[in-house]
Protein backbone atom coordinates (compact mmCIF):
# COMPACT_ATOMS: atom_id res chain seq x y z
CA UNK A 1 0.00 0.00 0.00
CA UNK A 2 1.09 3.50 -1.13
CA UNK A 3 1.62 6.06 1.51
CA UNK A 4 -0.50 9.20 1.52
CA UNK A 5 0.77 12.55 -0.58
CA UNK A 6 -0.76 15.27 1.01
CA UNK A 7 -2.19 16.67 4.42
CA UNK A 8 -5.53 15.54 3.20
CA UNK A 9 -4.74 12.39 1.97
CA UNK A 10 -3.50 11.65 5.38
CA UNK A 11 -6.33 12.73 7.14
CA UNK A 12 -8.26 10.65 5.49
CA UNK A 13 -6.80 7.46 5.65
CA UNK A 14 -6.45 8.45 9.28
CA UNK A 15 -9.99 8.66 9.73
CA UNK A 16 -10.17 5.71 7.68
CA UNK A 17 -8.00 3.88 10.22
CA UNK A 18 -10.28 5.31 13.60
CA UNK A 19 -13.18 4.29 11.76
CA UNK A 20 -11.85 0.63 11.26
CA UNK A 21 -10.19 0.20 14.54
CA UNK A 22 -13.60 0.98 16.60
CA UNK A 23 -15.77 -1.02 13.39
CA UNK A 24 -17.83 2.43 12.68
CA UNK A 25 -19.43 2.94 9.31
CA UNK A 26 -19.50 5.84 7.26
CA UNK A 27 -23.02 5.91 7.73
CA UNK A 28 -22.75 6.23 11.58
CA UNK A 29 -19.91 9.06 11.18
CA UNK A 30 -21.90 10.61 9.24
CA UNK A 31 -25.13 10.29 11.65
CA UNK A 32 -23.30 11.72 13.86
CA UNK A 33 -21.94 15.41 12.62
CA UNK A 34 -25.06 15.96 10.16
CA UNK A 35 -23.71 15.22 7.11
CA UNK A 36 -25.20 13.07 4.45
CA UNK A 37 -23.40 9.49 3.63
CA UNK A 38 -22.13 10.46 0.41
CA UNK A 39 -20.57 13.24 1.99
CA UNK A 40 -18.68 11.43 4.80
CA UNK A 41 -17.97 8.63 2.15
CA UNK A 42 -16.53 11.04 -0.74
CA UNK A 43 -14.33 12.51 1.98
CA UNK A 44 -12.77 9.16 3.90
CA UNK A 45 -12.27 7.79 0.28
CA UNK A 46 -10.20 11.05 -0.24
CA UNK A 47 -12.02 12.09 -3.24
CA UNK A 48 -12.43 15.49 -1.41
CA UNK A 49 -10.86 16.94 1.67
CA UNK A 50 -12.39 17.25 4.50
CA UNK A 51 -12.34 20.92 6.06
CA UNK A 52 -11.41 22.02 9.28
CA UNK A 53 -15.04 22.21 10.89
CA UNK A 54 -15.14 18.43 9.78
CA UNK A 55 -12.28 17.56 11.46
CA UNK A 56 -13.42 18.81 14.49
CA UNK A 57 -16.48 16.75 14.52
CA UNK A 58 -15.03 14.09 13.23
CA UNK A 59 -12.33 14.05 15.79
CA UNK A 60 -15.37 14.95 18.88
CA UNK A 61 -17.31 12.06 17.34
CA UNK A 62 -14.66 9.42 17.90
CA UNK A 63 -13.54 10.93 21.04
CA UNK A 64 -9.80 11.81 20.15
CA UNK A 65 -7.91 14.92 19.88
CA UNK A 66 -7.95 16.61 16.66
CA UNK A 67 -4.01 16.09 16.18
CA UNK A 68 -4.90 12.17 16.56
CA UNK A 69 -6.03 12.86 12.75
CA UNK A 70 -3.30 14.86 11.30
CA UNK A 71 0.07 12.80 10.07
CA UNK A 72 3.37 12.09 11.93
CA UNK A 73 6.35 10.62 11.60
CA UNK A 74 5.70 7.40 13.13
CA UNK A 75 2.31 7.16 10.80
CA UNK A 76 4.59 8.38 7.82
CA UNK A 77 7.75 6.06 8.09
Amino acid sequence: MTQPSTLADSVAAEVRAHLGRRRLTAMALASAIGKSEMYVSRRIRGEVAFDLIDVEQVAQFLGIAVADLMPTPERTA
